[in-house]
């Protein structure tokens, strides 16, 4: 019988070492029994483990390659090789990582790809600099395409991007309900409201005063016209965001996901 899978690490906070980080008799220098142990050490640790890793893997994919060894420290640690991001790669990856995680637990991959088409809608001609962030929050497949979508009609001849929702800042759907068909109270659509802060901050500075419908002081008055507190119509704010996405654009600034590469 397989037992049920608990969340750990990041998730709750309760981090544990990995089998493969302890050494032969069950020990580790990142127990907490090892108080004399400065964290420098504790990275130096997993040195060998890691060459080992990343020599295996390059040897796997290039025969050729040899891997100057040993690292002397995780600042040295790279793979010589870039292999292009095709679709196949991306299917290889992530069937190799839906492996290692319980049933349910890996986003399905048609939904990484709708994620990867709203990447490429955003990116600019020329990309001169990439804002990297954590990947979008996990969307179940059934949401993505058979749920409410982007309302396109409300950005007529503006927006002709994806519609298909999806948890990511790209999709002008996410943290707005309003902008959705048919409109549904989705207490769990929440948005993020700390990236259309850092967008409009970007492309337009921070001593930018939004036009908003609200008395409220805003402690980021350069973006009361793309978060709700500014109460403008979802219209409006859709037109703001959409405004600012093609700024950023314009000017080759592209935000980009830290396991997205292309």
């Amino acid at each position: 019988m397989v037992s049920e899978w608990v969340p750990s690490g990041h998730i709750t906070g309760r981090w544990k070492q990995p089998a493969w980080a302890k050494n032969s008799d069950g020990d580790s220098s990142l127990s907490k029994n090892s108080p004399t142990k400065k964290p420098s050490n504790c990275k130096k640790a997993l040195l060998p483990i890691l060459h080992s890793l990343v020599s295996a893997y390059v040897r796997a994919v290039t025969p050729s390659v040899n891997v100057e060894e040993p690292f002397k420290s995780l600042q040295h640690v790279t793979c010589p090789n870039y292999f292009d991001p095709t679709h196949d790669l991306l299917s290889h990856a992530h069937r190799a990582v839906s492996s290692l995680l319980p049933d349910g637990d890996c986003e399905e991959l048609d939904v990484i790809k709708l994620a990867r088409k709203y990447y490429d809608y955003w990116r600019p001609g020329k990309v001169k600099v990439i804002l990297l962030a954590e990947s979008h929050a996990h969307t179940e497949k059934d949401r993505a395409f058979n749920g409410p979508k982007f309302n396109n009609t409300l950005l007529r001849d503006v927006y002709e991007g994806p519609c298909d929702f999806i948890s990511l800042v790209y999709c002008l759907a996410y943290g707005e309900n309003e902008s959705l068909i048919p409109c549904i109270k989705d207490k769990n659509n929440k948005g993020t409201t700390q990236f259309w802060t850092l967008f409009a901050a970007i492309a337009r500075g921070v001593d930018h005063v939004a036009p908003c419908q609200t008395r409220k002081e805003f402690a980021s008055p350069f973006a009361a016209d793309v978060l709700k507190g500014g109460g403008l119509s979802v219209e409006e704010r859709l037109k703001a965001k959409v405004k600012i996405l093609q700024d950023l654009k314009r000017r080759g600034i592209w935000l980009l996901d830290g396991t997205y590469r292309n």
